[in-house]
């Protein structure tokens, strides 16, 4: 068949009726000659009036490949993928995997009038993978199938969208993507948004044919011009322009009705607007979660602190997926000996330190207390590893740990007799927390010390090591735990406690009061005054008692409850904090109590 007879059959070809092959790669880095290809997916679709999203699961061949040269792959791509060590056992060789791709290829070729395209969403990534199998086993034929990039296509159908990727896009038309970046999921979404696409091709630009949909795209872009260079958003403007000017907590949802995420606000209407604003600057995932919201809801509250208490707990019940702070994800409570060398999820007498974050390994406390007493006479990598609470693969050289540990010891332990207690080690953190007070290198006073945490344990990774470093980080990790202690006695007392503060008009008949009990909200400014009691009705509940009313919801809630203390304390408004008749904090008092949780 000669090419212009073989055009001219393309040209019959009808988008709705043509059948195509979804196809996604996942592999370690987007060049071939570095990364690894680990995952490939693909099946066959046409676009149905009626997309069925478990049919066309059922129907994805996805194949795991397995590994040359015995490579690693990164712990950091395992992590984002979700794929299971025991998975690997199903994987198959690239060789293998090519074979049957070219099979399903040629046989949707054979099918479709001699031509198979495959509908990749952002092809740049996948087409380098495909090109190298296609050169390493079959040089000598043609490529089996033609690239059909529908992030290409979206660029030009939705100039304006803010994000265009896999996720945004497919939340557009109102695909939810799982949080694992699985071949099997995104075929299925590929498959979605190639449903889409063609439609609003056919209704936007009269495209119903393969070869007019290649000859946009080969076609030159249209001129820009101002308006297209604006961000447009798919939330119609009237869903949010008669917002009330209250506090309260507003939803975003796609048009599916899924939830996207939740947020509070001192304002409705100025911060859920304050998202569509031209010169609005918002990290990508507000981005992306900005390209699929249709819809929104909102709830009122009193004040802007009730708000913040009941998004945090809404967070804990829907889970978002675009709400990355306040997640309960994996986390947990635990609660350990006096000595910190056991654990457990439960309070009682003999474990009465916490609730500490599971993500705090306070047991590293305990065996560098052991280490520097000398119980611990060997250092091993595992050891360097809990004691700096780093990865392997970021972990010091042994005798770079030495030297940092050694300077430690030198200044800081008096003599090798004298034994080092744990509340000799508390008391260096209260030293090293005052010392970073005073140096003011961060605004440890006023932001959440455990997000300042992360930064400084990010910083030692892009970095590196050092003597002088891990000397650094062995009196951050005395300084944070001993703070983390602090902290878990303060959430406790919280706990059980009525707060009472003024508006901005100073105004003393304006008292906000909230009455906290096991934690929980149990009087607020709906209720009289005179009907909110003076006296929090838990306040002679015991440490193990309030200890045992927590959970990661609880701690989470008295965490926001810190926060807008210092807040209402930072605009300059009178506060009041009563733990028992015989305490109550003020605000000056507290504003010093503050800086130290």
């Amino acid at each position: 068949m000669n090419k212009e007879r073989l055009n001219k059959r393309k040209s019959d070809l009808s988008l709705r009726k043509l059948t195509v092959l979804a196809l996604d790669c996942q592999a370690t880095h987007s060049n071939p000659e570095i990364g690894r290809l680990f995952e490939i997916g693909w099946v066959n679709t046409q676009a149905t009036p009626l997309f069925d999203h478990e049919l066309t699961a059922e129907k994805v061949k996805s194949h795991l490949v397995t590994m040359e040269d015995n490579f690693q792959v990164p712990k950091q791509f395992l992590r984002i993928t979700g794929i299971k060590s025991e998975e690997m056992n199903e994987a198959i060789s690239k060789r293998n995997t090519w074979q049957k791709l070219y099979r399903t290829a040629k046989k949707t070729a054979s099918n479709n009038q001699g031509i198979c395209p495959a509908v990749i969403h952002y092809s740049r990534y996948e087409e380098p993978y495909l090109q190298h199998l296609h050169q390493e086993f079959a040089p000598q034929q043609d490529l089996p199938f033609t690239i059909v990039c529908t992030h290409k296509i979206v660029s030009r159908l939705f100039p304006g969208l803010p994000r265009k990727g896999l996720r945004a896009v497919a939340g557009y038309f109102g695909y939810s993507l799982p949080n694992f970046r699985r071949s099997l999921h995104h075929v299925v979404a590929t498959a979605f948004i190639w449903n889409h696409v063609v439609r609003v091709l056919e209704e936007k630009e009269n495209i119903t044919t393969f070869t007019g949909l290649q000859d946009w795209l080969n076609s030159p872009a249209p001129p820009a011009h101002s308006k297209q260079w604006e961000r447009e958003y798919p939330m119609e403007k009237a869903l949010r322009q008669d917002l009330p000017e209250k506090p309260g907590i507003y939803r975003m949802y796609r048009s599916s009705g899924d939830l996207l995420y939740i947020g509070k606000a001192k304002s409705l209407k100025h911060r859920v607007n304050s998202y569509f604003t031209k010169r609005g600057r918002h990290a990508e995932h507000i981005l992306e979660m900005l390209s699929q919201a249709r819809t929104l809801s909102t709830t009122v509250t009193l004040t802007a602190f009730e708000a913040a208490i009941r998004e945090s707990d809404e967070i804990k019940l829907q889970s978002p997926p675009y709400n990355r702070a306040l997640q309960p994800n994996e986390r947990q409570l635990y609660f350990y000996r006096e000595n910190l060398k056991n654990k457990q999820t439960e309070p009682n007498t003999k474990h009465p330190v916490g609730p500490i974050p599971s993500n705090i390994k306070m047991e590293s406390l305990a065996k560098l207390l052991d280490l520097l007493n000398a119980k611990i006479k060997k250092i091993t990598p595992r050891l360097i590893e809990e004691l700096l609470d780093c990865p392997p693969e970021y972990s010091p050289e042994k005798q770079c740990f030495i030297s940092g540990f050694e300077t430690f010891k030198k200044e800081f332990c008096v003599s090798i007799e004298t034994p080092v207690t744990l509340n000799k080690m508390m008391k260096w953190g209260t030293q090293f927390w005052q010392e970073k007070l005073i140096e003011k290198e961060s605004d440890i006073a006023i932001r959440d010390a455990e997000e300042t945490q992360k930064d400084e344990d990010q910083k030692e990774i892009e970095e590196g090591w050092t003597p002088e470093r891990v000397f650094k980080t062995l009196k951050r990790k005395i300084r944070m735990d001993s703070y983390q202690m602090r902290r878990s006695r303060w959430f406790c007392r919280l706990s059980e406690s009525r707060l009472a503060w003024t508006n901005t008009n100073g105004a003393e008949e304006d008292k906000n009061v909230l009455l906290f009990e096991n934690g929980t909200i149990q009087s607020n400014n709906s209720d009289p005054l005179s009907k909110i009691s003076e006296i929090p009705p838990g306040h002679q509940k015991t440490l193990n008692q309030r200890q045992a009313n927590f959970d990661i919801a609880t701690y989470d809630r008295m965490r926001i409850v810190t926060t807008e203390m210092r807040r209402i304390i930072q605009e300059g408004r009178d506060i009041e904090l009563t733990f028992h008749p015989g305490s109550i904090l003020n605000k000056q008092q507290l504003e010093k109590i503050l800086k130290w949780i």
